[in-house]
């Protein structure tokens, strides 16, 4: 068919399988086709042949032949016709064919042709399945491009081999192509006129396609990805790169069904477009080949069918719109409580091939999760952790890392508590081992630091340091609330006692408790106490917890009663001095008893006056001498029976 459509033609073959159609040197048109077996009317009972027909510009047929494949080691396979190319300085024709069994490929087929169809030499690639292929501009080397099922890293999902043939067929090098975390989907290839050539390869999804640039051997000197979904892809002869999607991207960054066709210039960019950093590798890959016996047959002529062409015409309005480009940035509370559980926020990880976690931390906390578009943990142990995420696309990691500070229980308590032994009111604070930034006292009336209680009850607290709650609850009793039976010491009044009377027994007294301590105290029992001097003395005593103090005061007197008993008089009647009698003050006389110094009692009076004027009872007087006067008195102070015997001299 012409551009005109002026002259348009079209043949089948009822078997007619996959087929691929090209131009000689000479204009003629040249096409394979494969048979299908199955087919009714088919005349080959295997799926090993393809049938080779060259027509000229009119639709005639010059030339039609057909070719039976015999690959050694398989017997049950089916010869797929895969890709042409001509090279129209030498007038060569490759053709390039696929055998399978069922769904699985087990090899291909690269056959030289000369113009007329004849096989000039095949070469056999056992395991690998080559799907397309380019001529170098010159035509002195040709590049198949395949599919490399098996994972070329762990995880990735296929790859492609790209393999470099002289003209005659010869291997110069093969290398496998691959990105991580991108799976294969579609590739495609172009010769470069200045030499190498241009590889196309697309994975599944949003940002899907690297174009690369190699050079003669293979080697990778420039690489630009793409944003567009699952586009089919074809690399023009200058380079270019042609990309056709039937989904594009909203506002939101979901797909929507519209098709779009990109295409770039020569470098790999597209006017007002973004392009983007890609990171496909290669290495070299070694090939295993085969050996295959090929016979020609006689093939029918083709069939015609009319054609009707009518013109179609659709329109294309400029624009790019581009999905966000995924990056590993992502929100975490960079402080939490022990016991907390967290998740990542604001991700733009969706369009991402690959996703990984990593959380360190401490305790040897080392947790890695792939391909979730999120992260949550709970947080069982304090400690500085760092979470980080690396998403792939294009082939590339990127990596954003976080900290996150995890800080233990809070530990605290109201103060005071218990029996409080001031009079209230008292104030309530919260003790803790950080800093509080609120607080809730008893369930919200009061958001103070500080709480002001005026009567005994329970009391709770909320507080906060913006991270961990603590919560505790007291009971707060107020002494004077609890001293129901009196005051919680008694003493007696501050008491004078005689020096005579010591020690003075001080007996403290409390309805809540039999135990008191008291200073300077030389004797007690707890419960009294033996006070042997004057002083003040604090008396102490604990009563619900609370430390309680007295003072008493005991005066000490000297209680004598003040007695004077001469030591000697002169009875001789001159009025000086002739009677002996007891002296003194705060007494009340008794007895009287004179004695002489054997013993002898030779006077006593019973009733006042006490005295003794120097005669014996006997009425005679008593010589000079010395004598032993015993007077007998009550002690006014004391109330005290006291006696008090002295020497006496009786001059004459």
């Amino acid at each position: 068919m012409d551009t005109s459509l002026q002259n348009h033609w079209l043949y089948y073959k009822p078997w007619f399988g996959d087929g691929y159609f090209g131009q000689l040197a000479s204009g003629d048109i040249a096409f394979f086709y494969s048979v299908a077996s199955n087919s009714s009317s088919s005349p080959y009972d295997a799926d090993n042949v393809v049938e080779g027909f060259v027509v000229d510009q009119t639709g005639q047929t010059l030339l039609q032949r057909g070719y039976q494949f015999v690959i050694e080691g398989h017997e049950d396979y089916i010869v797929q016709v895969e890709k042409m190319v001509v090279d129209e300085q030498s007038g060569k024709v490759f053709l390039l064919l696929s055998y399978r069994s069922g769904s699985l490929f087990l090899g291909s087929v690269l056959l030289s042709l000369d113009e007329s169809l004849n096989i000039l030499s095949s070469v056999v690639f056992s395991g690998d399945w080559y799907r397309d292929m380019t001529l170098e501009a010159d035509g002195s080397f040709l590049y198949l491009l395949g599919i490399y099922e098996e994972e070329p890293i762990p995880g990735v999902s296929g790859g492609v081999l790209l393999t470099r043939l002289s003209a005659d067929l010869d291997l110069d090098w093969s290398k496998l192509y691959y990105a991580e975390y991108f799976d294969y989907n579609r590739a495609a290839l172009s010769g470069v006129p200045s030499g190498g050539v241009n590889l196309v390869y697309s994975t599944d999804g949003a940002f899907p396609t690297i174009l690369a640039k190699l050079n003669e051997e293979g080697e990778i000197e420039e690489q630009t990805g793409y944003p567009f979904y699952e586009p089919l892809v074809a690399v023009l002869d200058d380079g270019s790169l042609c990309m056709v999607s039937n989904q594009t991207f909203d506002q939101s960054g979901q797909t929507t069904f519209q098709i779009v066709v990109a295409k770039t210039d020569a470098s790999g960019n597209i006017e007002g477009c973004e392009v983007f950093s890609t990171c496909l590798l290669s290495e070299d890959r070694s090939l295993s080949f085969g050996e295959v016996e090929i016979d020609t047959l006689s093939v029918s002529d083709l069939l015609s069918v009319e054609v009707q062409i009518e013109p179609w015409g659709f329109n294309f309005t400029d624009g790019c719109d581009l999905p966000p480009a995924p990056n590993p940035n992502f929100l975490l509370p960079d402080t939490v409580c022990v016991g907390a559980c967290v998740s990542t926020e604001a991700l733009h990880n969706q369009l991402a091939h690959g996703v990984q976690w990593h959380l360190s931390g401490p305790g040897g906390v080392d947790e890695m999760v792939d391909d979730s578009l999120s992260f949550s943990k709970c947080f069982e142990n304090p400690g500085t952790y760092e979470l980080s995420q690396t998403v792939w696309f294009l082939g590339c990691p990127y990596s954003y890392s976080r900290q996150v500070v995890v800080l233990g229980e809070l530990e605290g308590r109201i103060e005071p508590e218990g029996v409080l032994c001031d009079p209230p009111p008292a104030t309530l604070s919260v003790s803790a081992d950080r800093s509080l930034l609120s607080y809730a006292w008893n369930g919200g009336s009061s958001q103070d630091e500080v709480l002001e209680v005026s009567q005994s009850g329970t009391y709770t607290v909320e507080a906060t340091d913006g991270y961990c709650v603590l919560r505790d609850t007291v009971v707060i009793d107020f002494l004077d609330e609890l001293l129901t039976e009196g005051p919680g010491l008694l003493l007696p009044e501050d008491t004078s006692v005689c020096e005579q009377r010591l020690p003075y027994v001080l007996r403290p007294y409390s309805p809540y408790l039999d135990s008191f301590a008291i200073e300077g105290a030389l004797t007690g029992s707890g419960t009294s106490f033996s006070l042997w001097q004057e002083g003040t003395y604090e008396v102490q005593a604990e009563v619900y917890g609370c430390p309680l103090t007295d003072e008493f005061a005991l005066e000490v007197n000297d209680c004598s009663a003040l007695v004077y008993l001469p030591t000697a008089f002169s009875p001789d009647g001159d009025g000086i001095n002739d009677q002996y009698l007891p002296q003194g003050k705060y007494f009340e006389g008794i007895s009287l008893s004179i004695y002489d110094r054997w013993g002898g009692m030779l006077y006593q009076a019973g009733s006042p006056p006490f005295l003794w004027d120097g005669l014996a009872a006997s009425g005679e007087r008593a010589p000079a001498g010395m004598y032993i006067a015993c007077f007998e008195y009550l002690n006014l102070r004391l109330q005290e029976v006291e006696q008090r015997c002295g020497e006496l001299y009786l001059l004459r």
